[in-house]
């Protein structure tokens, strides 16, 4: 599964709304104790998560597993602001 833009961040994180709302939530904290919340910081911290909790669709998905910068970008201002 390719998640390149914020229109396609559907198809990973409906499917899986624990996972969604865990990183929402790790997010908020994160702000709230006024860590910086940059692409470079959070992109790997996402990717992480996604491959250690959603395993399966790294293997059993279509087009492999991307999470881009600007995938990551838009996350943060749709959630974040």
């Amino acid at each position: 599964m390719v998640v390149k833009h914020m229109k396609q961040h559907l198809p990973i994180l409906k499917e899986y709304p624990t996972f969604h709302n865990d990183f929402v939530t790790m997010l908020q904290r994160m702000k709230s104790v006024r860590q910086l919340l940059t692409t470079s910081i959070i992109q790997p911290i996402l990717r992480g998560m996604i491959e250690s909790l959603t395993h399966e669709i790294l293997w059993t998905s279509h087009g492999g597993f991307m999470v881009t910068r600007e995938w990551t970008r838009n996350f943060l201002k749709h959630h974040m602001n």
